[in-house]
């Protein structure tokens, strides 16, 4: 199974979200056989994470994202993914209209919580410290509960290890 995680610049939100879904993933012993990956609506390929974000993932969630490269969004990625994730509600409708044929697997980030209200995940670029913290943790919450969707309700103790 192929994940995707969308933003618009793929520096901050979506590069966060794609290394929060490969430690719970890769570190915390899931042996599925799933790839994440994240990609950018309005960014050229090979921009490094935002400093901001690659502070707080270090120092909040002891994840080293220094090594992240952006990549720009194309049909040929969406091709080979199973789900998609998108931040705001906004890139959901937009890539709906653009990529009308991957709509069934394209999907607000959100959608995934208890409620079924869809919040869009703004974007931190440009604010504090505390904002990509914000923005971090409320995305490991909505990580957290797209892997207790795929593992199963009895396995919820088992996310939070």
């Amino acid at each position: 199974m192929n994940l995707l995680f969308v933003c618009t610049g793929n520096t901050c939100r979506s590069p966060m979200a794609e290394a929060l879904t490969r430690y719970k993933l890769e570190e915390k012993g899931y042996n599925w056989d799933i790839e994440v990956f994240s990609a950018g609506l309005a960014t050229q390929d090979g921009l490094p994470a935002n400093s901001k974000s690659e502070e707080v993932m270090m120092r909040e969630k002891g994840i080293d994202i220094s090594s992240f490269r952006s990549m720009q969004l194309t049909e040929e990625i969406l091709e080979d993914m199973d789900l998609i994730f998108v931040m705001t509600r906004d890139q959901r409708d937009l890539l709906h209209q653009l990529f009308p044929e991957h709509s069934e697997r394209i999907h607000l980030i959100s959608v995934v919580d208890d409620d079924d209200i869809e919040r869009d995940v703004e974007d931190p670029y440009g604010q504090g410290y505390e904002q990509y913290k914000k923005t971090a943790d409320m995305l490991e919450q909505l990580i957290d509960k797209i892997i207790l969707s795929m593992l199963g309700e009895e396995n919820e103790d088992s996310i939070s290890k």
